[in-house]
């Protein structure tokens, strides 16, 4: 069972922890700013795994940061045992251009409405998108906007216009 205590601990966080908006805005911010994004494991060859009981302890215990699926993935356990409705997303990268490959996780939080949140991507969004919004959203590092595509929901960054 998780700690939610000691992880809260060690993402600095003391504010509420029910399950609204305002904490789904915090909770992110505070993981972030305290949990890097790191893939030691990958480039020394050491084998990785993709679920909790590696990455939790990993991130908690360890003091260490992760990469997307390490990251996200204990950050779901978290806000699954605040009682958060939480779903794992798989998505494609596309910097380099199309891809097909899941090579990503993201996660899918309900509240009102279903919310896009993302501890595990570099330079990207620091605060729950609306996902059923295909307006411009603020996502706290800049503006982003969803837009339907052959390949599904597709998630772009708005740059200089």
């Amino acid at each position: 069972m998780l700690d939610t205590a000691r992880y809260l601990d060690r993402i600095g966080f003391a504010g509420d922890v029910r399950p609204a908006l305002a904490t789904l805005e915090a909770l992110p911010r505070a993981q972030r700013s305290t949990v890097p994004f790191e893939n030691l494991d990958v480039v020394r060859g050491v084998g990785v795994r993709t679920d909790t009981d590696w990455s939790v302890p990993k991130i908690v215990e360890a003091g260490r940061g992760g990469w997307c699926f390490e990251n996200n993935g204990a950050f779901s356990a978290l806000l699954d045992a605040l009682g958060f409705q939480v779903g794992r997303l798989g998505a494609a990268v596309l910097l380099a251009g199309p891809n097909q490959i899941i090579d990503h996780l993201c996660l899918e939080v309900m509240l009102d409405r279903p919310y896009l949140v993302d501890v595990g991507f570099g330079d990207s969004v620091i605060r729950p998108l609306e996902l059923n919004n295909r307006e411009p959203q603020d996502g706290g590092s800049g503006t982003f906007q969803f837009f339907d595509s052959s390949q599904g929901l597709t998630l772009t960054s708005i740059e200089d216009g």
